[in-house]
């Protein structure tokens, strides 16, 4: 199975709850206190908090959390954990909200909704303990900015980032002898294949709408690019235009065309009837989030087995960037919503993969969890996604790498003496080479045999196959492994015996298109990356 796990960004639930964050005491910086929190907040000494953690593994992290700081704090409080079903717990907030009863701390989910939670006057600015705290400079500015409102920080992300993709059945793509779809025509042709055969082509259960609402994002994204949301966001632009109503009319189509289950709109994504239909293999693929690695994993090792995963496609007559992932950068927000008496002072904890411990700082500790030998534990597995194109920073830093080792490892034994003399593999310009074709420059892996030819006269007796061949190997077996190892020196399989995927979506370049692909690696020991398989060889 290639596993494309989410990223689970475990920022100490505890940590969240400290002095360096003490936006439920005195020292906080409301400007009115918040409302009182009424009957849904807690007493005196009891901090009440509202989440959504009813399974694992963000019960275990939200408990393991609320359970050390209550076991450890001199600060006279406690926190108290109230997890509800999702939608459930949507409904819930909002009826407390309308009662002024709303908890002293609750996860919600950024935009329109936290915005409209913080203009009812249930949440409370902490613009000063967020600066003055290093939990600043350990989170994504992305995320920290769906976190602010009207120019002040309102809420702290913890969890979750992740992207939107398609997983799909693999033996149910070779009985009937499909491939990863490259393009939209290309998805389409599969579902109605799949379709014909008596497999409904996605599964989807959208009685709670968010679930309908990634194929409609992922739609508009590839007919129109991100300027149209953002536009949309910033109030300069409308939800009419172009790419939103060909995204609405190019789902309107796949209803017609039976893409979909029966009742769509009233089937539960709480109660599982998404991931049922994929189970009973009535259903061929499954577009949601990458934390449905984890779901899929641990309900059935087998079936897990089963799964692929693929970005969605192109759209053959958009010029919208086709690398555009659709996710979050922080699934969940704590706001807070807590009167002045309510002073508490907590120590701060972090995840050390194994336990809780204190910790004189905030620190980010990337990981999941795996059931095991009949216990949950951390898996600190990783997804990256590195964007093509220019400008692109995380690519850019992935492919430095990547060449610079060229450079040390090979060209300077061949002789070269410079990483910008163009001798050997690595170009004049010292930011691509053709050992492999990485590119920091262009953000991709350069696989044009002509160009590679025109670098190194060494090719020149290859043909064109055999130089592409080449350099794929070389790029899965001994560079891209090199890069993580310098990159990532601390990767290492956890105390209890856990071995971590790095799983890497990237973009290579033919000359004619600029194609999507993952390759995936097994950290074996520490800082040594054991390559398991690449898409582009399917």
């Amino acid at each position: 199975m290639k596993r494309r796990n989410a990223r689970l960004t475990a920022l100490s639930m505890a940590a969240l709850m400290t002095a360096s964050l003490t936006a439920c005491g005195g020292g906080g910086s409301s400007e009115d206190g918040g409302k009182d929190g009424g009957s849904a907040s807690g007493g005196e000494k009891e901090i009440t908090y509202w989440n959504i953690g009813v399974e694992s593994p963000d019960k275990d992290i939200v408990t393991k959390a609320v359970e050390k700081f209550n076991s450890e704090t001199e600060s006279g409080y406690t926190v108290t954990s109230v997890p509800t079903q999702n939608d459930t717990y949507k409904e819930k907030l909002v009826v407390a909200m309308s009662s002024g009863e709303c908890p002293d701390m609750y996860s919600c989910w950024s935009g329109g909704p936290m915005y409209e939670y913080i203009d009812s006057g249930f949440g409370q600015p902490i613009d000063d303990l967020f600066n003055a705290s290093d939990i600043k400079d350990k989170l994504m500015e992305s995320a920290v900015g769906q976190a602010t409102y009207n120019d002040h920080v309102y809420a702290v992300p913890y969890q979750n980032v992740s992207m939107s993709g398609i997983f799909y059945n693999k033996e149910m793509f070779d009985k009937y002898k499909l491939k990863e779809p490259e393009t939209l025509a290309d998805l389409e042709n599969i579902c109605d294949t799949l379709k014909n055969n008596g497999i409904t082509p996605f599964a989807l259960a959208n009685s709670s709408k968010w679930t309908g609402s990634m194929y409609y994002m992922n739609l508009a994204a590839r007919y129109g690019g991100l300027e149209p949301f953002q536009n949309a966001v910033a109030g300069e632009g409308k939800f009419t235009d172009d790419c939103f109503i060909k995204a609405g009319e190019k789902i309107q189509e796949w209803v017609e065309a039976g893409y979909f289950p029966d009742g769509v709109n009233s089937l539960s994504e709480d109660d599982g009837q998404a991931k049922q239909l994929m189970y009973q293999e009535t259903a061929g693929m499954l577009l949601c989030g990458s934390w449905y690695t984890g779901t899929f994993s641990t309900d059935s090792a087998e079936f897990y087995e089963k799964i692929g995963w693929f970005p969605f496609p192109a759209v053959e007559e958009s010029d919208a960037d086709p690398s555009i992932m659709i996710g979050t950068v922080g699934d969940q927000f704590i706001v807070f919503n807590c009167n002045d008496v309510k002073a508490y002072v907590g120590r701060q904890y972090i995840f050390d993969g194994a336990e809780w411990a204190e910790n004189d700082g905030i620190e980010e500790t990337t990981l999941q969890f795996v059931r095991q030998g009949g216990s949950w534990k951390a898996d600190p597995s990783v997804v990256l996604v590195l964007p093509s194109g220019k400008g692109q920073e995380l690519s850019a830093t992935y492919y430095q790498a990547c060449t610079d080792w060229v450079y040390e490892n090979i060209d300077v034994p061949l002789g070269s003496t410079s990483i910008t003399s163009g001798f050997g593999y690595v170009t004049s310009y010292g930011n691509n080479e053709y050992y492999c074709g990485t590119s920091a420059y262009q953000g991709n892996v350069d696989l044009r045999p002509s160009a590679a030819k025109t670098q190194y006269a060494g090719y020149a007796s290859m043909t064109d196959d055999e130089v592409v061949a080449l350099e794929k190997e070389r790029f899965e077996k001994e560079v891209l492994p090199a890069a993580l190892a310098i990159l990532h020196p601390d990767a290492a399989p956890t105390p209890k015996g856990i071995e971590p995927t790095y799983t890497i979506n990237f973009f290579y370049y033919t000359g004619s298109a600029t194609l999507p692909a993952t390759v995936e690696y097994k950290v074996v020991a520490q800082a040594t990356f054991q390559y398991q398989s690449c898409t582009w060889n399917d």
